[in-house]
């Protein structure tokens, strides 16, 4: 049972760790009890997002040809917006939803680690919250918009 609806021919990807865990720490995790180094989408982006903070190369290692690009576009609202709708806030745990006789997006969530639960309007401020800190963060100067 997906936790959300999937276009018809999506790959259908399994998360081997929280989804909270940094991503060196799932790296190393993933090599170390499953024996692989994920390429996935999520995880190149944040490879390269570290590489760009520490100054280093952020070679990726994969069995793909190197062409010098991601073959996707990331959509960088989406993938915060997936974050916040899927990653508990209280633990880091991954949230889905309470199977109860309501529309999937209508009702509750629970964590699957800590059993914690959040109702739609909570997740909606939380989105909220969270693009309201990302436009101080970018403009700096703590008003909301990008002028100087």
């Amino acid at each position: 049972v997906a936790m959300h609806d999937l276009p018809e021919g999506s790959d259908v990807l399994l998360s081997y760790t929280p989804l909270g865990v940094p991503e060196r720490e799932r790296r190393q995790r993933l090599e170390s009890e499953y024996g692989f180094e994920c390429d996935c989408t999520r995880c190149t982006l944040e490879r390269a997002e570290a590489a760009a903070e520490d100054g280093t190369d952020g070679a990726i290692v994969t069995d793909a040809p190197d062409d010098g690009e991601i073959d996707e576009e990331i959509d960088l609202t989406y993938a915060a917006l997936f974050c916040l709708k899927h990653i508990c806030g209280v633990c880091m745990g991954t949230m889905a939803p309470l199977p109860l006789p309501l529309p999937a997006n209508d009702g509750p969530c629970v964590c699957n680690r800590c059993g914690s639960i959040r109702t739609e309007a909570q997740f909606q401020l939380r989105v909220e919250q969270h693009f309201a800190e990302a436009a101080e963060d970018h403009d700096g100067d703590g008003d909301g918009d990008d002028d100087d």
